[in-house]
């Protein structure tokens, strides 16, 4: 059993189980038990989640590894057609295609350029126009701070000249992947 030093209480308590177990409902469905984020649900055949012991209506909970591992484990479980084989219903900060936004909300991951067709990427790229990278990380930073910290947007990016703006994107360039971070309405 490990420790950890409790940064409010200065107490060593018990190290958290951090990891995401996958099991088998009777119903056919996929278990996730996430335990860094405490929850427990059901990914249904139907495509619907059942939550256990929780209100939580968003799946929207995991950086980019965890949502890929997730939605593989509902690909190999129910196949390609199924909603949630796709990870952008998990990731931080990330709408699928079919999921509705809230007219609030300033800025959303929608895409990377690694989701998309290159007709898809050039829809996209259409009259893009260079705007300056530091303005940009300081929006990302104050409306998707998750992204902010996955991408460590505050070390040096090689690709901070390949910043550019579309009438309904931002798009960032890191780590030669091109970010479509969609306008607020």
């Amino acid at each position: 059993m490990k420790y950890v030093m409790d940064g409010k209480s200065g107490m060593m308590v018990q190290k958290r189980d951090e990891s995401i177990y996958f099991g088998g409902s009777q119903g056919g469905g996929l278990i996730v038990d996430d335990r860094k984020n405490n929850v427990k649900y059901i990914i249904e055949r139907d495509e619907t989640v059942t939550w256990l012991f929780s209100r939580r209506t968003n799946l929207h909970l995991y950086d980019i590894r965890d949502s890929r591992i997730i939605a593989d484990r509902v690909l190999r479980k129910f196949g390609r057609d199924h909603k949630y084989s796709d990870y952008k219903y998990f990731m931080k900060n990330m709408k699928a295609d079919d999921e509705k936004v809230n007219k609030d909300e300033k800025l959303h991951l929608e895409c990377t350029c690694a989701d998309i067709s290159k007709k898809k990427w050039d829809e996209y790229m259409k009259d893009a126009k260079k705007i300056d990278y530091e303005a940009l990380v300081g929006k990302i930073k104050k409306e998707l701070p998750d992204l902010y910290k996955e991408l460590r947007l505050d070390l040096f990016n090689p690709y901070n000249k390949e910043t550019y703006e579309t009438d309904t994107h931002y798009i960032l360039t890191h780590s030669a992947t091109e970010y479509f971070i969609k306008k607020g309405e």
